[in-house]
């Protein structure tokens, strides 16, 4: 029996016209997104319209085609559009060995290819996975090439690194990412500092993500002395900075709301009820995270 988790008695889960089956054993599509399916010739016209229109009707073209066309317009001259539109509308974009990835350019105008890419999805957010699964990760809205193996490699979907780019995070900067139950994407970033300083200590003040929670409760010298907030509070498992990190992001996944500010609280597992308080953005941004100290 085939298990992909779509609607039970249901041959098309995804409601394209593309039963679950067919879907599933074709690498291009997934049984439980809706995807458009373009025609050899519309891959044509759209690689044709993105060349010549580009930015200009980017807003109303959600597909891989006419990124392409606006990316090979700042590159290519006509002789070419027309030879490799005419290879789309054939049908022939595998048979020919066209692939679209060869339209990244030399590294001088890496820039330029860039900003055409940051532009397109800005305007339509969906498309970060597919122009990276495409075109690859140093591409696509700056990410290294290991960027996006190293989060997939940490059980973070597609999805969840989608919604990370829809609510304005940056995944070449995030730690880790969690889905809660209430369907938010919740992430760590590396974060920044704003007033804080080590030499001599000073406590950072509107800072925020891991290098924030870092400095003002893992090294923080408040009390004189360095001092590791959270081993002290939950153990010495939490002498590790890994650990800590796991420990956050369990907080965002698992903690419950406490009040329309962003303040969520997690009972941290055998330590007798203690609590870890986090702060998250409503966009699902983790602002800091700290031990709760015990209510006076």
């Amino acid at each position: 029996m085939l298990e992909i988790e779509s609607v039970q008695f249901c041959a098309d889960t995804d409601g394209d016209g593309h039963s679950d089956y067919e879907e599933y054993y074709d690498p291009d599509y997934d049984p439980l997104v809706y995807e458009k399916r373009y025609t050899a010739l519309e891959m044509g016209g759209e690689f044709t319209l993105g060349f010549i229109c580009g930015e200009w009707l980017a807003d109303d073209h959600d597909n891989i085609y006419y990124f392409s066309g606006w990316l090979a317009s700042g590159f290519f001259v006509l002789g070419d559009l027309r030879d490799i539109a005419a290879t789309l509308s054939r049908g022939d974009l595998v048979g020919t060995g066209l692939n679209l990835a060869g339209l990244i350019p030399g590294a001088g105008d890496a820039i330029k290819s860039s900003t055409i890419a940051i532009t397109f999805v800005s305007k339509h957010p969906e498309m970060v996975i597919i122009i990276y699964k495409t075109f690859g990760g140093s591409f696509a809205l700056g990410i290294s090439d290991n960027v996006y193996d190293i989060l997939k490699g940490k059980g973070i979907s597609d999805d969840i690194l989608e919604d990370i780019v829809k609510s304005n995070g940056d995944l070449s900067k995030t730690i880790n990412a969690v889905r809660r139950a209430d369907g938010m994407a919740a992430w760590l970033e590396e974060g920044r500092l704003v007033s804080g300083k080590t030499d001599p200590w000073v406590r950072d003040i509107g800072g925020s993500g891991w290098i924030h929670i870092r400095h003002n409760h893992i090294i923080t010298e408040e009390s004189g002395k360095v001092e590791n907030q959270f081993a002290n509070r939950f153990g010495s498992l939490y002498l590790n900075e890994e650990m800590i990190k796991e420990l956050i992001m369990d907080g965002a996944k698992y903690g419950q709301k406490v009040n329309d500010n962003g303040v969520y609280h997690y009972v941290v597992p055998e330590t007798d009820g203690k609590i870890l308080e986090l702060i998250i953005g409503s966009n699902g941004f983790i602002v800091t995270a700290h031990p709760l100290k015990d209510m006076k």
